[in-house]
């Protein structure tokens, strides 16, 4: 029986979160811009003017105003942009889109994310971008489509559990929460310091897991496994 739960940053009806540090895949409408992310990216911006490419080691940084999460939890954007946003419709309709790009491609979706204080969201994909999408009227403004991550989210599901298991039979003990990041191209393995719990891992036992999720785990493109470690300490629950 495990110890400790894996958190994944994959499943049904998810949006990712990159302003409030959440994670969940989900769907949106309007302006297009579309990317890819081999070697030699085919980048085509649309309308909005955001240009990323999801296979980056460092990906673009759209500008957006920075929101505390008291401002997210109460949906009030003007005191970070100097007008009122309703992010939460934007979050609403985008989610309904992306879970329909999901249903549409489900062996090619990778993943959804939205930043509403932009009022943009992300779509990505394994492969290329369906020409489907390219061509007809999209619902929600604002969305960037980007084709050839490599992965598509059956594959990040996959990854994780075969990283998840690894971890566990490695190093368990400190092991908090883990998940894909696609911001960043990886996937994260959180450990902590939990007092009156087990041992924290040491920095030699943290480098054999680096080493061995580096040999086991087949990632395409830039994409990598992350294991962090935060010493400070903090108080066991039940022992865990």
């Amino acid at each position: 029986m495990r110890s400790h739960r894996i958190l994944r940053a994959v499943g049904a009806a998810a949006i990712l979160f990159a302003l409030a540090g959440c994670a969940s895949p989900a769907g949106a409408g309007g302006s297009v811009t579309t990317q890819a992310a081999p070697a030699q990216p085919d980048t085509r911006s649309g309308s909005n003017g955001l240009d990323r490419v999801e296979g980056d080691a460092e990906p673009i940084q759209p500008e957006c105003p920075q929101l505390s999460s008291e401002q997210i939890e109460a949906g009030d954007l003007a005191a970070a942009s100097g007008e009122y946003v309703d992010w939460v419709d934007y979050q609403m309709r985008f989610g309904v889109f992306a879970d329909s790009v999901r249903a549409a491609y489900p062996d090619d979706y990778s993943t959804a994310r939205v930043e509403p204080a932009c009022l943009r969201g992300f779509v990505s994909f394994k492969d290329e971008i369906p020409l489907e999408l390219l061509d007809g009227d999209i619902a929600v403004e604002g969305v960037t489509f980007t084709g050839n991550v490599g992965l598509s989210e059956k594959d990040i599901d996959a990854r994780m559990s075969q990283i998840s298991d690894i971890a566990q039979d490695e190093l368990s003990n400190g092991l908090s929460t883990g998940g894909y990041d696609p911001m960043a191209n990886a996937f994260q393995l959180d450990y902590v310091n939990r007092v009156g719990g087990p041992p924290p891992p040491t920095e030699a036992e943290l480098d054999a897991l680096r080493a061995r999720l580096a040999e086991e785990v087949d990632l395409p493109h830039a994409i990598r496994v992350v294991v962090n470690y935060d010493p400070t300490p903090i108080e066991a629950f039940n022992g865990f």
